[in-house]
């Protein structure tokens, strides 16, 4: 039998005040993530506009300015250029995105 005055019959479940987080700072995380994955978002319709954009223009930029053997080299390097400036942003924000996934933030212990 357990002594019903001891302090192992705390209710479970319940954190003492001192160590729940503040309302603030759950709101904070929860902006923080939206704000993330709308970034991420950003950068793959940026990736998408700038390869096709650039693509084009500087197709025919280069069909003015390059000589006439040179111009698939020259086009395949700006198009690497852009890839590399879109994928690079990918994953900085996927690296983000990830580190704050629901339940790995000490601030948000219940995954909201």
């Amino acid at each position: 039998m357990t002594d019903p005055n001891s302090p192992a019959d705390e209710p479970k479940g319940e954190q003492p005040l001192d160590e729940q987080p503040d309302e603030s700072s759950t709101t904070t995380n929860r902006l923080r993530r939206y704000l993330d994955r709308a970034l991420l978002v950003a950068f793959l319709l940026l990736a998408a506009v700038a390869a096709l954009q650039f693509y084009f223009q500087v197709g025919a930029a280069i069909e003015v300015w390059i000589a006439e053997p040179y111009e698939p080299v020259v086009k395949a390097g700006f198009n690497l250029a852009v890839l590399l400036f879109a994928a690079a942003g990918l994953s900085y924000q996927l690296r983000r995105v990830d580190s704050i996934r629901p339940g790995t933030d000490p601030a948000d212990p219940a995954g909201e």
